[in-house]
């Protein structure tokens, strides 16, 4: 969780802790990109997506911007990627966070619409998981 100081206590940067945090994170995916850690990437993808939203929790904080809202967009769909290809049933939580995860920042959209497309996400994720625990037990 990103506490609500702006700054880390006692430091000489001029980082938020947000930006800090976004940094590591990136330095994560890098790393293991290179070592063709997929379910590490993954998480990696999840984290940067929730730090978005961890951001909107900060009292008084600004809605996101549409760059920071596109690239939080992305790292949720990476993950809920992965997740859907290293199967629904075996990392049941993980698929529904990472799905849980897209439709919230779809719902800081800042137009018309945009809850109903987070609803929407979240029936498709629904669906998807139910036919496949169906097919599971035929």
């Amino acid at each position: 969780r990103v506490p609500s100081q702006p700054r880390l206590a006692g430091s000489k940067r001029s980082d938020s802790l947000a930006e800090l945090a976004d940094r590591h994170f990136g330095k994560a995916l890098r790393a293991f990109d290179e070592l063709r850690e997929d379910r590490e990437i993954a998480v990696c993808h999840f984290h940067m997506a929730d730090l978005a939203l961890q951001e909107q929790r900060v009292p008084g904080a600004a809605p996101l911007s549409k760059a920071r809202l596109a690239a939080a967009l992305r790292h949720a769909r990476r993950s809920t990627e992965y997740w859907e290809r290293a199967g629904a049933l075996q990392y049941p939580k993980d698929f529904i966070s990472s799905h849980i995860r897209v439709a919230r920042l779809l719902e800081c959209q800042q137009r018309t619409g945009a809850i109903a497309e987070a609803v929407e996400h979240l029936a498709s994720a629904e669906t998807r998981l139910a036919e496949l625990a169906a097919s599971a037990d035929a």
